[in-house]
């Protein structure tokens, strides 16, 4: 038999209950207000109130990320949170807070931070440490033509940074060279050893066509990720850009020493 309450219990029971989704709702607001996001499903709200690609998800045409838009490799492009600054970074393209890309293929505006090496050794990997830093962007180098200095075809484009000691003539083969390369060898970056094995690969086959076409190479000075610059703190030297969809890359040359397959000239 159904249990009979007075009308005042009832009543008690009713506001109790109304308290709690009083509760809740303010709880949600409060999260909201503070600048969390919403769960709804695959999607949530950011701080802007517009919809977003929640973290772990793939990359969508048209929805920016929460974080960024990161190239995992296997031609895979994934929602991952963003790195703060300061923190540990790997150079495979730019995942930093505020700098990264939001959607596949579509640069952010104005980036405040991207990922730079420093001269400490990570204790992770054992290698350079790449920290999220303020970006710093430098004056394009207008001191020869453009259409001189950058080949494009496709997905992959080459330019000339930074002339450096390279005569027209070498710093157009170096364009060509690199495109070359870097569209035969491509940049995986599914993990740091991965990345250093074909960055090397495709750096060497440069130097390769250095050899066969000049008789001697180039002293390789560095490479990595192409963080925007400024290319003039990298020392004297030519810096070589490289943009291909796993990433934006450099190589820095030393011109002034020639160097052979079987050792130095």
């Amino acid at each position: 038999q159904a249990r009979s309450l007075p009308g005042s219990t009832l009543l008690q029971e009713a506001m109790a209950w109304l308290a709690v989704a009083l509760a809740v709702l303010s709880c949600q607001s409060g999260l909201a207000q503070g600048g969390a996001t919403e769960f709804l499903g695959r999607y949530l709200v950011g701080d802007d109130g517009q919809q977003c690609v929640r973290d772990g998800k793939p990359c969508e045409d048209g929805v920016d990320c929460c974080g960024v838009c990161a190239y995992i490799g296997a031609s895979t492009w994934t929602c991952l949170a963003c790195t703060a600054v300061g923190d540990e970074c790997i150079p495979m393209g730019n995942r930093c807070c505020d700098g990264g890309n939001k959607q596949k293929d579509v640069l952010l505006q104005d980036a405040r931070h991207s990922c730079q090496s420093t001269d400490d050794i990570s204790k992770k990997y054992g290698v350079t440490k790449y920290t999220c830093q303020a970006a710093t962007v430098a004056p394009p180098d207008v001191s020869r033509p453009t259409s001189q200095l950058l080949a494009s075809s496709g997905s992959v484009s080459s330019s000339v940074l930074i002339q450096g000691d390279a005569t027209l003539d070498q710093a157009a083969d170096l364009r060509n060279f690199a495109y070359e390369c870097f569209s035969q060898n491509p940049v995986d970056t599914s993990n740091v050893g991965q990345l250093q094995a074909s960055m090397g690969k495709a750096t060497g086959c440069v130097l390769s066509q250095c050899e066969d076409k000049w008789g001697w190479h180039p002293f390789l000075s560095r490479s990595g990720s192409n963080t925007g610059g400024p290319y003039d703190s990298y020392g004297r030297g030519t810096i070589v850009g490289v943009d291909t969809p796993s990433g934006r890359w450099l190589f820095q040359l030393d011109m002034t020493r020639h160097e052979k397959a079987s050792g130095s000239s």
